[in-house]
């Protein structure tokens, strides 16, 4: 499933979630800019293959960051394809419900 970026910005970072020794888990860090600057934000359970360069400049709901990766194969099967979002405001970490609060769609 294509992934798209969250919020305006930047791309500044990308890795593993448990670091090069074990390259699995991929992520990508987006420092936000416009009405999002002094947001940084990490997606995580992207496929590596969908690696864009820092600096690649991306726009919230349009740009595709990548692919969403099925970790059933390297986890417990248990764990459905998803992908995992940390958002930090000027260094400190935030609820995501702060930031999409009409999420889910329908919700009341």
């Amino acid at each position: 499933m294509a992934v798209s970026a969250p919020i305006d910005g930047k791309i500044s970072k990308h890795g593993f979630l448990h670091g090069d020794e074990r390259q699995e888990f991929y992520y990508v860090e987006i420092e936000g800019s416009g009405k999002y600057a002094g947001m940084t934000t990490r997606i995580f359970y992207i496929e590596e293959s969908s690696r864009l360069a820092i600096g690649t400049a991306v726009k919230a709901g349009q740009t595709n960051i990548g692919s969403s990766d099925d970790t059933r194969p390297r986890y417990d099967a248990r764990m459905k394809p998803h992908v995992h979002i940390q958002i930090e405001w000027h260094g400190k970490k935030i609820d995501l419900a702060r930031v999409l609060p009409n999420w889910p769609p329908g919700k009341p």
